[in-house]
């Protein structure tokens, strides 16, 4: 039996609040002290999307809104997806280098992907 699931903060560790790049990650950063042993002890194998570069989100989340403006007519612009992607890269500055060194659980595979969503 498989279950798959994503979350884009799954496998993000903790740090030292010390360690801390934005003050504001300190409630994230709590959270994930509490429940990171929860999650991860859950998992028997995890799967891992290395982005290249995690800028890349900016023109990925900028190509879903204009797929979703072009069938529904609703989507944010490219300044609001902008704002959006913003509050999300202190997360990606903070905690993806220790997504990508270690080793969350004992069976893991990392693949990376480059600007075009393929394998680099």
């Amino acid at each position: 039996q498989v279950v798959f699931f994503e979350g884009w903060c799954l496998g993000f560790e903790p740090v030292a609040a010390a360690a801390l790049c934005d003050p504001c990650l300190a409630p994230v950063n709590a959270a994930l002290g509490e429940q990171f042993e929860a999650w991860t002890g859950a998992l028997d194998a995890l799967v891992v999307v290395q982005v290249e570069d995690p800028e890349y989100v900016y023109e990925w989340r900028r190509e879903a809104e204009r797929e979703m403006k072009g069938r529904s007519g609703a989507g944010m612009s490219d300044a609001e997806v902008t704002r959006f992607c913003d509050r999300c890269m202190p997360a990606y500055r903070q905690y993806l280098p220790g997504l990508y060194t270690a080793a969350v659980v004992p069976r893991q595979l990392r693949l990376e992907i480059g600007a075009d969503r393929a394998p680099v």
